[in-house]
């Protein structure tokens, strides 16, 4: 029996679906769980083959739980019998191998492959925005404490301009924290109160000013990324040269992944930093249960709100839905 001091509105996600969910029996633990090739769980795939540097081979787990049904008929899930994961770590191979058809499937294509990969014949597509990229400032330690600051750097942010490196069109400037698709939640940029709506109205000039008001003998910070992430090199260059316009000189610091890791998680990090995984939007009561209250695992920038606390926590109590999306 599992008890709570509160309802959590995401739980079962996390116990059934969830890519970490760590259900496994006693026998794992016996065969020895620090060993991956032991880790078995309650998905729809069993483990069956990796060739290192190749691939690795799954198969269709014949006790999995779950079922679906189609036109008033039950089908047992998954109804493929066998995956292939092929590991290309080359991203022009992997357009290569979805051009010919020797891959199948492909999630999370590079925007910069999309115009290339429409003009294929029968190639399938489908494009949404549930995520995007982030920078973010450690709101327990100075200079990102000052919520003044927050605002004048946003302003001084030239947000299309991040749109542009992907060369995909116009993109959304107000896509967080909740997803633009669904009209029960979504509240439109033009419907936002002024004080908000300034802040995704670029204007370097006020930027400056504000900044120079707090920080008169001006403002030095670090900006970390992960140099192998793509876009993240020249998303750290955006930054820099347009905060060197406000008065604000930035060290660009570049770092490994486990390097950027370990402050990530860990929130130790200083100054700004680059969040280049992709926060999504789609759940909107665990965007604010887990990345916007004091303590939650999710909540890079340790930002403390005692309103948004007790707002978020009326929100996963509250199950009718109408009422949960009109909070």
């Amino acid at each position: 029996v599992t008890e709570f001091d509160q309802f959590s509105i995401d739980f079962m996600y996390y116990v059934g679906y969830e890519d970490r969910a760590k259900v496994s029996p006693p026998e794992m633990v016996v065969a020895g769980a620090d060993k991956w090739e032991n880790q078995v769980g309650t998905g729809p795939w069993l483990f069956k083959e990796y060739v290192v540097g190749s691939h690795m081979t799954y198969e269709r787990n014949p006790n999995y739980w779950k079922t679906t049904t189609i036109d008033g008929v039950e089908y047992q899930l998954p109804f493929l019998d066998e995956i292939i994961c092929p590991i290309i770590p080359d991203v022009s191979t992997q357009m290569a191998a979805l051009r010919t058809g020797e891959l199948d499937f492909h999630d999370l294509v590079p925007v910069t492959q999309w115009e290339t990969l429409h003009q294929i014949p029968n190639l399938l597509s489908a494009s949404y925005s549930d995520a995007g990229y982030q920078c973010l400032f450690n709101n327990s330690k100075p200079p990102y404490d000052n919520i003044e600051l927050r605002r004048a750097l946003m302003i001084g942010t030239d947000l299309k301009s991040f749109a542009d490196l992907l060369d995909v069109g116009p993109l959304n400037k107000h896509w967080y924290p909740v997803y633009t698709g669904n009209p029960d939640i979504y509240i439109p940029l033009e419907e936002l109160p002024p004080d908000v709506r300034i802040l995704y109205d670029y204007n370097p000039d006020l930027a400056k000013e504000l900044i120079a008001d707090i920080y008169p003998d001006g403002l030095e910070t670090t900006y970390t990324f992960v140099g192998a992430w793509h876009g993240a090199q020249d998303r750290a260059a955006l930054i820099k040269d347009q905060w060197t316009k406000i008065g604000v000189e930035v060290e660009l610091v570049s770092v490994d992944s486990v390097s950027y890791d370990a402050m990530f998680r860990g929130q130790t990090y200083d100054g700004a930093l680059d969040e280049g995984e992709g926060f999504q939007v789609a759940n909107p009561t665990a965007t604010f249960n887990k990345c916007g209250m004091i303590g939650t695992p999710n909540n890079y920038c340790l930002y403390e709100n005692e309103r948004v606390d007790e707002l978020s926590y009326a929100m996963a109590a509250e199950l009718d839905i109408a009422k949960r999306n009109e909070m």
